[in-house]
């Protein structure tokens, strides 16, 4: 059995009822609550797992004495830092997920399984707990502009996040005991999560404050272009938020092939030699082991390729990808995991 935590913007009544409107009736005007729950399941079937909406947050909630006192007296955002905080306290790790574009809340739940069955029961791995923050996607193809706007809503209830969990740490929380708890959490956003961040850094509202808040910070098929990772970039904010930043990517990742001619521009990670990156930001090219992986039999027609395509999502798909990004979670010398070449600079090929 598993149980993880979401967090999403999502409409109130979609969650509740069970039914996601797929993007028809999500609120654009900035005034979605953040709420959150549980999935829950065995793991191994997708079938098998459900989901559970617990409670809706609230920012500018008293945090103090939240971690003395029964769960079942707290809601919103401090029972929701509370359950986060209680199952750290072992010393385990936290993989926060960003999912990409055409992603349904209904999918929450298979996204979820993967992670687990990938980077929890992964014995490289350090992670023991998930957490997605699923914001308003449409979960359909033909709705990229849509989702693209939704981002632009979204980022501010991430930031929000962000900015309660900073607050939380630092009411409930000594300085040493504050910098171990954000020292075990990483980040991992794919695709338009990565567009997400970019705008969440361009607010603003975090630049003042040093303090790191990630260890490892992982993107996977950015749909950010490749001047994103610049010191003065959006996301190159980011690096200096975390302790190690990676870029994935794939030359013939179909979808980023067409998002870069949408955007008249490379993908992040397109042109490696080309870009001028924060200095610690490590790029790693999983081009020959994703097509290697695409090619194996009864791969093309496949549901699992229908829902997670291979040569976008190999991070969960591709077991190469998978057994680096674990070493990295696990916090590896970049030049000590097996499986990588050097490329010079920044840069490794994976196979």
């Amino acid at each position: 059995m598993f149980e993880h935590l979401y967090f999403t913007d999502r409409p109130l009544s979609t969650l509740k009822s069970g039914y996601d409107l797929g993007g028809d009736a999500i609120d654009l005007s900035g005034s979605a609550v953040i709420s959150f729950g549980r999935v829950f399941g065995e793991g191994e079937n997708d079938d098998d797992v459900d989901y559970q909406f617990m409670s809706k947050c609230r920012p500018g909630e008293n945090f103090a004495g939240c971690l003395d006192v029964e769960k079942e007296q707290l809601s919103g955002y401090p029972l929701f830092f509370r359950l986060l905080f209680d199952k750290l306290r072992d010393g385990s790790e936290l993989l926060l997920f960003i999912h990409g574009y055409s992603h349904s809340f209904e999918k929450l739940t298979g996204t979820v399984a993967r992670l687990h069955r990938r980077y929890v029961t992964n014995l490289l791995s350090p992670i023991k707990h998930v957490l997605v923050f699923s914001w308003p996607s449409a979960g359909n193809v033909s709705r990229y502009a849509y989702d693209r706007k939704v981002v632009e809503t979204s980022c501010a209830h991430f930031l929000e996040f962000i900015l309660e969990l900073r607050r939380f740490a630092r009411q409930c929380l000594p300085e040493e005991e504050r910098c171990s708890f954000f020292e075990r959490i990483n980040l991992m956003a794919v695709s338009m999560g990565n567009y997400l961040l970019e705008r969440v850094l361009q607010l603003g509202q975090l630049e003042s404050d040093t303090d790191a808040t990630f260890h490892e910070v992982l993107h996977m098929a950015a749909d950010v272009d490749n001047r994103a990772l610049h010191e003065s970039g959006g996301l190159g904010k980011l690096a200096k938020m975390a302790k190690r930043v990676h870029v994935y990517f794939n030359r013939n990742d179909h979808l980023l092939l067409v998002s870069s001619g949408l955007h008249r521009r490379s993908r992040l990670g397109k042109d490696p030699h080309k870009e001028s990156l924060a200095p610690e930001a490590l790029i790693i090219d999983t081009t020959d082991v994703s097509v290697k992986a695409l090619m194996a039999p009864g791969q093309f027609f496949s549901k699992e390729e229908m829902d997670y395509a291979t040569l976008h999502n190999y991070m969960l798909r591709v077991e190469a990808v998978v057994q680096d990004a674990n070493r990295v979670l696990s916090h590896a010398p970049a030049q000590a995991i097996d499986g990588r070449s050097y490329g010079g600079g920044s840069l490794f090929y994976l196979g």
